[in-house]
């Protein structure tokens, strides 16, 4: 029988570089917000709304005013890092026992038929932890790193601005959309540090620390790029209007 499954969505970002006075998940792509394409997602998998957790900061009660689901809320008062973030709303999975997909909430690229593959392969494999990964033909942004060995298993994921100069060149990126095996990976949230060059508590640092401890990591590739991308600045929100709007007209 399939576990059960809760989702946590980060959402707490500012919008420094949308140069904005609201929360960067609330722009609007052909009418409807960021936030709300990702919750389509989620609800499309057929996860509860009951069972998604947004996770916000000073855009609580703006997160609130619009996305109008029966989702639950947890506020990270201070933004010190993704992993930080998770444990922000630790009190509706500390003692679950099913699997946690945690993801973004400026990513309006994922869609019901990606995640469906990373459950399916999550579950197949029995892994500890999964993660949607993608591959850029071209530099990839300033995103994490998937760093694989001579036999491509996932050693770990170093953030942009830990790479040495020959990480720097790999192509394959984190999509900061993980599948975990709650029991397992909840208890090793509190051994992350701070010990990076933004002194912030990096969730990707969870993979580590479960291949120090034997469990197994999988990735999945994504199979467009774009699925790894969030919504930061202007030019990115023109990009995906560009985007969904062709999608709309080829279909």
């Amino acid at each position: 029988m399939n576990k059960k499954l809760k989702a946590v969505v980060l959402a707490a970002g500012l919008s420094k570089r949308m140069k904005s006075d609201f929360s960067k998940v609330l722009h609007k792509i052909l009418g409807k917000e960021i936030i709300n394409y990702l919750l389509d997602s989620l609800t499309e998998i057929g996860i509860d709304e009951s069972d998604i957790i947004l996770v916000c900061g000073k855009n609580l009660e703006e997160v609130k005013s619009v996305v109008k689901r029966n989702v639950r809320y947890a506020l990270q008062n201070q933004q010190l890092g993704t992993a930080h973030a998770l444990l922000s709303a630790k009190e509706y999975f500390h003692d679950f026992s099913g699997d946690l997909l945690v993801t973004v909430g400026d990513n309006p690229y994922i869609t019901a038929e990606e995640l469906n593959k990373l459950i399916s392969h999550h579950r197949e494999t029995h892994s500890a932890c999964t993660f949607i990964s993608a591959v850029f033909p071209f530099k990839p942004p300033p995103y994490g790193r998937v760093i694989r060995d001579e036999n491509q298993k996932i050693t770990g994921v170093v953030e942009e601005i830990d790479a040495s100069p020959e990480q720097l060149k790999i192509r394959e990126v984190n999509s900061s959309i993980y599948l975990f095996d709650n029991q397992t990976v909840f208890p090793l949230l509190f051994k992350i540090d701070n010990h990076n060059a933004k002194n912030e508590y990096y969730l990707t640092d969870i993979i580590q620390l479960l291949k120090e401890r034997n469990q197994r990591i999988e990735a999945v590739i994504a199979g467009d790029y774009f699925i790894s991308i969030g919504i930061n600045n202007r030019w990115e929100l023109q990009e995906a209007q560009k985007k969904f709007n062709h999608s709309l007209w080829s279909s």
